[in-house]
């Protein structure tokens, strides 16, 4: 039988024996959590980077989009070995973006990179005036 049928035969005995094992063993959790982070640091900062991401482009998207022609310019991307790049980030503390074929470019890795979600085309110009 394969592991996930078997999970789902003996799922709620799984789930008590869990919440006893977690209950019981807090200060052990607590242990493994900060081992884990410590030599998983990147990788659980990558990670965290990973769903932020995901989460902007869940927001981003909108129900008019094309989403075939996103699909055939991420496969062109990947074809060619390019980024896809949004024009206007998705994450901007001025601005939002949207994740729709109108607001994606190829560009070059590093062009990509150095971008970042800090500049944008027509961006305007603001002032920073000291009070």
């Amino acid at each position: 039988m394969p592991r996930k049928e078997m999970y789902q035969k003996i799922r709620e005995a799984c789930i008590a024996y869990s919440t006893e094992w977690n209950r019981a063993n807090v200060e052990r959790r607590r242990e493994i959590r900060k081992k884990y982070k410590q030599s998983e640091k990147g990788k659980a900062s990558a990670k965290r980077y990973k769903q932020a991401r995901r989460a902007a482009h869940r927001l981003a998207r909108v129900a008019w989009r094309d989403q075939e022609a996103i699909d055939a310019l991420y496969l062109r991307a990947a074809r060619l070995g390019m980024h896809v790049d949004h024009i206007v980030p998705l994450r901007h503390p001025w601005v939002c973006g949207l994740h729709v074929e109108t607001n994606l470019r190829l560009v070059d890795g590093r062009e990509n990179q150095r971008k970042g979600n800090r500049w944008w085309p027509d961006m305007p110009h603001i002032e920073l005036v000291d009070p």
